[in-house]
């Protein structure tokens, strides 16, 4: 719940004030503990009750526009 309430408002999270670098590595980390307790961006029908849901869309999102996975800046952050 504390690492939830600490997400930004852009959906990452961030190092004392780091650099985009910084962020983009945050956000990863705090990503992490939801993903290894089972809390996903999707619905499922064996865990209905994604408490932290939009949490971890929120970060995937901030990730994903940080880190587009294609084109001239494909898995570089721009």
């Amino acid at each position: 719940a504390w690492l939830a309430r600490q997400q930004k408002q852009d959906g990452g999270w961030e190092y004392d004030q780091g650099s985009k670098e910084h962020r983009a590595a945050a956000t990863g980390m705090a990503l992490l503990p939801f993903l290894a307790a089972g809390e996903t961006h999707k619905s499922s029908k064996n865990s209905p009750e994604n408490k932290y849901k939009s949490v971890v869309d929120k970060g995937l999102k901030f990730l994903m526009a940080m880190c587009p996975p294609s084109g001239p800046n494909g898995g570089r952050i721009s």
